[in-house]
């Protein structure tokens, strides 16, 4: 309900325009209910022209002179139509000549229609996973109407009609091939969009948006395989530590347009953890027990899938091992004698049987020390055995002669060979051909040389090459310290009373030694010094500021200043006045003799230094 008026004519006639309205959102529409009439003044007056005007359109129209009573004089319904967005105004218009032919009387107004809603409205919105169904809920302002569901890819990408002719609510699915416009992330702007419909007629749209997610599914697959690229995983029952090597191989797959881009590889060992990165990865096998080996894959979205793990036995693998190996005189029962015709070579050795499936091979060859080639001898007794303990073997040697013996012991990885002596028989001294070598203790083999089986006791000294061999000794330990050499020790005996030669002073005391450097001036020369522990570093300070005699203070003028003075704001200096006494006063004074030891010690560790100098 609302109304306007016209100016009032005269002894107080005027007229107003009363209204009413009604509204069909189906139609989009509103109806105006109106009232022309008259008020004011006495019972009539003669009026000439009345003209009303609704939004454009006379519906009143007259010219004629009538003799106009107070009351209604027009009414009537006009229906007009609202924009796409449920809005509508009007204006209206009141014209009327009372007493004269002019126009006496006249207002005017816009009216403005309630808005009609049209357009539906989002209400909730549930899922954001692609693949996965996203349900919209609609606030629709009338029963009747529908709606059309639509998304689109990415704020800059093409609309999708998703499902049509839906009321309250509607779902669909946001499809897996989404993700391949976005192989390298792992969510995207989803817009939304509400078209509502009367009918067939589109009232208007609404929009959203929401940020869908690539699901899990979409990770990658990944699987691997174990193998052992030597081979022996499958005959001893288990890999074998430094020797096999596992071999890796991964396959990963990755979903819905993205790319694989990393593999990681994960090998733990009590309690250690190894990595490795690639789809085929080779470890060597340092450490026995039980590997656990595990596989991961990423994609280029960010998203990891590591696949179940799976174990391995690495068995304990130790390279044979002789512990002990020697040669005796024996007869040809293994009876020890020293003058026997045989030689007999006793040992101990061991190696790892890897579940009893390892093989191992003891082999003795010997040679005359005169000869160069070996005689072999496999000892087939011993073989497959994984700890001897007191092995022998027996074979004729010459009297005159000694032996070179050596054990080869060999298994499915390693071979090892350990070498020892047979002697000659035991003589108390021999002689060489033509007398020119001599032996003690055994048979001479060599010539222009005296060979021992005894251990050697000299009693009178010991010269080599005319020269005593402690002076020998003396000479060799004296090249090692040469003259210049700089010893350092803890031990605050001089060294010539334990190394028994030189002149040895002490040096460097109290200082650090630094290396030569002849670019440096300070560093160029050897026994060069310099340096300090502690250096005063020099400042200036600012005493006492202020008074304390009364007869001394600055002037400049005579227009007031700081207390006890006067200052004149065109003055260009100040003066002292008065006679003050000796430190009296003292304002800004200076002093330049301050200084600060600071200490420059480094860490430090400290022992005797001494110099050979002659």
């Amino acid at each position: 309900m609302g109304s306007f008026s016209t100016n009032a004519y005269g002894e107080g006639r005027y007229y107003t325009f009363t209204y009413s309205t009604s509204q069909d959102q189906v139609k989009n529409t509103t109806t105006l209910n109106w009232t022309l009439s008259c008020a004011g003044g006495v019972s009539w007056y003669a009026e000439r022209t009345l003209i009303l005007t609704i939004d454009g359109s006379n519906v009143v129209s007259k010219t004629d002179r009538v003799a106009r009573y107070a009351g209604n004089i027009a009414s009537g319904s006009k229906t007009f139509t609202h924009d796409a967005n449920g809005n509508k105004s009007i204006s209206v218009k009141i014209q009327a000549a009372v007493e004269t032919s002019s126009i006496t009387c006249s207002g005017s107004s816009t009216i403005t229609f309630p808005q009609i809603k049209r357009k539906s409205t989002f209400g909730t919105v549930s899922g954001n996973t692609i693949g996965g169904i996203v349900t919209i809920n609609i606030n629709r302002n009338n029963s009747s109407f529908t709606h059309s569901l639509w998304y689109k890819v990415k704020e800059n990408g093409s609309w999708v009609e998703a499902v049509k002719n839906v009321a309250t609510s509607g779902s669909f699915t946001l499809p897996m091939s989404i993700c391949s416009s976005i192989p390298n992330d792992n969510s995207v702007y989803i817009g939304l969009c509400i078209q509502t419909f009367n009918g067939s007629t589109e009232i208007g749209n609404s929009y959203s948006s929401i940020t869908a997610y690539v699901p899990l599914s979409a990770a990658p697959t990944v699987s691997f395989a174990l193998s052992d690229n030597k081979g022996y995983s499958g005959t001893y029952g288990g890999y074998v530590q430094n020797n096999s090597e596992l071999h890796i191989a991964t396959t990963a797959t990755a979903n819905n347009s993205a790319t694989i881009k990393t593999i990681t590889v994960k090998a733990i060992i009590s309690g250690t953890t190894y990595t490795y990165y690639g789809s085929s990865v080779n470890i060597s096998l340092p450490t026995s027990g039980t590997w656990t080996i595990s596989v991961s894959a990423t994609d280029s979205r960010g998203k990891s899938t590591t696949a179940a793990s799976q174990s391995i036995t690495v068995l304990a693998y130790s390279n044979p091992t002789i512990t002990a190996l020697s040669a005796r005189r024996t007869d040809s029962s293994g009876n020890a004698t020293s003058n026997g015709s045989y030689l007999q070579v006793i040992f101990s050795a061991t190696a790892t049987s890897l579940n009893s499936k390892n093989t191992t091979t003891f082999q003795i060859k010997y040679k005359k020390k005169s000869v160069s080639s070996y005689t072999s001898a496999t000892l087939s007794s011993y073989q497959n055995k994984y700890s001897v303990s007191g092995g022998s073997y027996i074979f004729q040697a010459e009297t005159s002669s000694g032996y070179d013996i050596q054990l080869v012991v060999t298994d499915k990885f390693k071979t090892v060979i350990s070498q020892t002596t047979g002697n000659s028989v035991s003589k108390v001294f021999s002689f060489f051909k033509n007398g020119l070598g001599i032996a003690f203790g055994k048979v001479a083999e060599a010539e222009a040389i005296a060979e021992f089986d005894w251990k050697i006791k000299a009693n009178k000294g010991l010269t080599v090459s005319g020269t005593d061999i402690n002076v020998l000794i003396n000479n060799a330990v004296q090249k090692l310290y040469p003259v210049g050499h700089i010893l350092m020790s803890t031990n605050s005996a001089n060294p010539s009373t334990y190394l028994g030669f030189g002149t040895w002073t002490a040096w460097g005391s109290g200082r650090v030694p630094v290396g030569i450097n002849s670019s440096d001036g300070d560093f160029n020369t050897v026994n060069k010094t310099g340096g300090a522990k502690a250096v005063n570093i020099s400042h200036n300070h600012v005493e006492s500021i202020g008074a304390d005699d009364t007869t001394m203070y600055l002037t400049a003028g005579a227009n007031g200043g700081v207390y006890g003075s006067t200052i004149n704001s065109s003055a260009n200096r100040m003066t002292w006045k008065g006679n003050p006494t000796t430190g009296a006063t003292r304002l800004n004074k200076t002093s330049t003799s301050g200084s600060t030891a600071q200490s420059i010690v480094q860490p430090y560790i400290v022992c005797y230094m001494w110099r050979r100098t002659a």
